[in-house]
Formats: structure tokens, sequence, C-alpha cells
């Protein structure tokens, strides 16, 4: 998580939904934004939080494993036990399979990347098919779901926006002026794709016997779609699942 404790808003960074490119405009936009765990970019919410706040915003069964394991939980540069009471986040989500897909080509142009020496959920998507690496997604839990990564129902979702990757720069405006934050939005172009739809109509061919296990696993996102900024998304795929 990228957090600004000077404008009190923070950037939960789900994999694969823009977040390298978000990442810089943030840190262009709020001078004073720091990562809460540089080596840890992708740190679900209540796990940021509960680093913030040196534990007091976890539940009463996490602060205990906090506090008994602190190697585990370094401390951050700004230690604040209210700030997760006042601090905005928001964070990106995107349809499912685009998501998997987009790591599965991510992850096949980066084999030479330390972590894919030892880690058979990024070996699999340099070694096997795209249904392979789809199973192991679906298999070994790698992927959160969202509404476990953005802790839906936590201490700070009253406080959290969720914005579609399909309307990235106008669910973020939408965002901001609902938070009071008048800043430019230049988001750039980092690690992404051009769209091909002859390549994404493959993918979607191979993801067939996968989809009742994708709308099982991603079920409060189908469930979500018009509540996030930006408006509903039209992947086709999607419609057919939800």
């Amino acid at each position: 998580m990228l957090y600004s404790r000077l404008h009190q808003i923070a950037f939960a960074h789900y994999p694969k939904t823009a977040g390298s490119s978000i990442a810089r405009w943030f840190q262009r936009a709020f001078p004073d934004a720091r990562w809460i765990d540089k080596r840890h970019p992708h740190l679900e919410v209540r796990k940021a939080l509960g680093r913030l706040s040196a534990g007091h915003s976890l539940p009463p069964l996490e602060r205990l494993r906090y506090a008994m394991r602190p190697s585990q939980w370094l401390p951050t540069v700004h230690v604040d036990c209210k700030l997760p009471q006042t601090l905005r986040i928001f964070g990106v989500v995107r349809s499912p399979l685009e998501l998997i897909v987009s790591l599965y080509e991510f992850w096949r142009r980066n084999q030479s990347h330390r972590h894919s020496r030892n880690d058979p959920f990024i070996r699999a998507a340099g070694q096997g098919s795209f249904s392979t690496f789809l199973n192991e997604c679906l298999l070994s839990k790698r992927l959160k779901r969202y509404e476990s990564f953005f802790d839906v129902g936590g201490v700070a979702w009253p406080r959290t926006r969720l914005i579609h990757f399909d309307h990235l720069e106008s669910g973020l405006r939408q965002v901001l002026d609902g938070f009071g934050i008048d800043v430019a939005i230049d988001i750039p172009r980092v690690n992404c794709a051009d769209k091909d739809a002859g390549r994404q109509a493959h993918y979607e061919a191979l993801a067939q016997p996968f989809l009742a296990d994708i709308q099982r696993h991603f079920r409060w996102y189908y469930q979500s779609l018009d509540s996030f900024a930006g408006g509903r998304q039209r992947i086709s795929l999607d419609r057919r699942v939800a």
C-alpha cells in the first residue's frame, strides 16, 4: 500500500490492475507518499493498516499474532494508531479473466525473475499452458478474493472506494472528487499491453471449462459490478458468468 499521511489517502495495489502506473501518478500527485513496505507492494488492506497502527487496528486474534510474531511485521516510518480510522483508501478491480491473462503473460515474460525458480505458481506460467496456469490460480488460492484483499466490512471499508479498470481515469476523478481532493490526473502507461481482440477471444475459449470456478472465486466482484466507480464494465465473458 502506498499512502500520503498529509492528504490522508492511500492506494491499495491489487496485482495486475494498473498498479505500477497509478503508483507513479500517486507519487507525483502526493510528494510525501510512502510505501508501507517496499518489498511487498501488494500488501492487503488489513495487514497494511495493522502495520500503520502497530497492530491496534487488527481484530483481537490477529492483534495477538502481531504481538507474538514481530519479525513479520517490521515497523513503518510513520506509526500512528489513529491513522486507520482516518485514512481514505482507493483501489482498482478488473475482470478476473483479464487479470489472470495479464498475470500469465507477465510471468511468461519474466521467467528470469529470482522468484520464478522456486515458486510453482510462477513456474506454471513459464512452463505450462494457460489452462494449467488458470487451474493453478484457482487451486492454489494465490489470487486473493477482492473482498478479502480490500477488507470488505473492515475498519477502513466505509472510507474505501473501488474503481473499475475499464474506466480508470474517470473512476479516479469520481473518487477524488468524493474525497475532496483536487489534483490533476495523468496516469502514465507502465507494463501495459495493447488490447488484442483475437488474443482475448483465444483465452476466453481456453477458459470455458473454468468459468464456474472463476464465478465462485470472484462471486463478490460479479455481485458488486454496479458499485465500482467509473461505471459497469463491458467484458462479454463477465456477462455470461455473472
